[in-house]
């Protein structure tokens, strides 16, 4: 039996006396003036997990973004049944950041226990850990970690990464279709085939699988693992380590329950299992918990997208045409993203090489405020970003889209370290999304980034369901064009 740890006094002792220590900033309604009638404000709409719209006794309103945390809808169905028309305190922590968009970065209080730290304790939010340092850091990864221990909401097989599950790198098609909702045959013989050349080094990851939503990824990440721990899993999830007999799955179970695992090798050197089965596995097996693999490519085999040769664009997965295609189209422009190979005039490359590269070509590492699209950017977005006038105002003149960067003059190549023709989504600074333009707003693109921050988007229908769900309808059939999620 699990015993669940009781904390609650503690965490509202802790909520009570940082709300009276505080110094908080001030609240920027939507209208942009200060607010007025102090913190206690009425919850009059809950606009996403994180999100919510507050008005004060003056009649102003506010859009507030909690604090160092990313959450599950479920987070955003529990707000709306619990905080609608409540009064809540709202206390600004300049510390945290700067505003995103019209948002204030807040803490908000519930009967002066700190909602932020309510999410992560029911399960339904975890941390982020992009906050480090701010204010409450500290205590909500021990809430999160009493949240785990004691499997409250997501922790307890949905809504965020399991700690023990359905091994997705070396589960069969028939496991991972009998085992995992909604997953069909034919998309399990979809998901084998992605990792056969490009294995999942973390869970996020199989959303790139043509046909693995949203909704299947929801209702499956707390039951899905890339690294399999040896000590802590059921048979049935040993039983995923890739066609093991019974006996061996037996063996391995009753080896961890009397003697735990201190290395992986031990699977061989106890005789639990041949070399051979090792070799296959190795790589996807631990001795504790892992979200993410880590496998090590040779020095030879690893190469700069932007300087490999078609040889080693061929070994790296590319086939001839695409390799050349490739090298061709790049020219003195160095690509940014692996999404934008699959939008190469005339030849665009194929998903599955587009996969393997992602895990065999590396590219440049992008600048702290992102790169600044240059088919869509204004001319003071570039000069920000350190292009001359003179070149910005050159690159505003010309024909757009630009869809090759080989097409570009050496005095536009000359700041490849801070520009772009794609933006990839799934990476892209609060800056970057910007610089698209077009219809994107602040409010869209911090949306974006707190999507991102949960899971990625999978593909442009993902992308698209989510911008109308903002009801976002302004952003630009073109700009769209210009998005990858690689």
């Amino acid at each position: 039996m699990r015993i669940k740890s009781c904390k609650p006094y503690a965490i509202c002792l802790a909520a009570l006396l940082a709300l009276f220590a505080a110094v908080p900033a001030n609240i920027r309604a939507e209208s942009g003036a200060v607010f007025s009638g102090g913190n206690a404000c009425a919850v009059i709409q809950v606009i996403d997990s994180t999100a919510l719209k507050v008005r004060a006794h003056s009649g102003q309103t506010a859009l507030v973004r909690l604090i160092g945390i990313t959450a599950s809808d479920d987070a955003m169905e529990y707000m709306a049944n619990t905080l609608m028309g409540a009064t809540v305190d709202v206390v600004v922590d300049s510390s945290a950041g700067t505003p995103r968009g019209r948002y204030n970065m807040a803490y908000v209080y519930v009967n002066g226990v700190l909602l932020n730290n309510i999410l992560i304790q029911k399960g339904l939010a975890k941390v982020d850990k992009s906050y480090a340092g701010t204010q409450f850091y500290a205590l909500m990864q021990n809430t999160q970690a009493d949240a785990r221990n004691n499997g409250a909401g997501m922790w307890n097989g949905g809504g965020a990464e399991a700690v023990n599950g359905v091994n997705i790198n070396t589960a069969t098609a028939e496991q991972l279709s009998g085992m995992l909702q909604g997953v069909s045959l034919q998309l399990a013989n979809d998901i084998c085939a992605y990792r056969y050349t490009n294995a999942f080094d973390t869970v996020r990851e199989i959303k790139f699988v043509p046909g693995f939503t949203k909704r299947i990824f929801d209702a499956n990440r707390g039951n899905m693992v890339v690294s399999t721990n040896l000590n802590t899993s059921t048979q049935s999830q040993l039983q995923t380590l890739g066609n093991l007999s019974p006996e061996q799955v037996l063996a391995i179970y009753n080896y961890a329950s009397v003697n735990r695992f201190t290395s992986a090798d031990q699977l061989v050197l106890n005789g639990l299992i041949d070399q051979y089965a090792y070799y296959r596995i190795s790589p996807y097996v631990g001795v504790a918990y892992a979200s993410e693999v880590s496998r090590v490519i040779p020095q030879n085999l690893f190469y700069p997208l932007n300087s490999a040769g078609v040889s080693q664009m061929i070994s790296a997965g590319a086939s001839l045409s695409e390799a050349n295609a490739i090298y061709g189209s790049r020219g003195a422009y160095t690509y940014k993203t692996v999404g934008e190979l699959g939008k190469i005039p005339g030849h665009p490359v194929s998903q599955g090489a587009i996969n393997s590269i992602q895990d065999n070509l590396y590219l440049p590492t992008p600048p702290t405020d992102g790169y600044v699209n240059i088919n869509t950017a204004t001319v003071s977005q570039m000069t920000a970003a350190g292009i001359p006038a003179s070149v910005a105002d050159k690159i505003w003149n010309l024909p757009k889209p630009i869809t090759a960067g080989g097409s570009l003059s050496p005095d536009i190549t000359a700041y490849n370290a801070v520009i772009s023709l794609y933006t990839n989504v799934n990476a892209a600074t609060l800056g970057e999304l910007m610089s698209l333009n077009n219809g994107m707003t602040e409010d869209m693109a911090d949306a974006i980034i707190q999507y991102v921050k949960d899971q990625p988007f999978g593909g442009d229908y993902e992308f698209s369901r989510f911008i109308s769900a903002q009801n976002s309808y302004l952003l630009s059939p073109q700009v769209r064009d210009l998005i990858v999620y690689r």
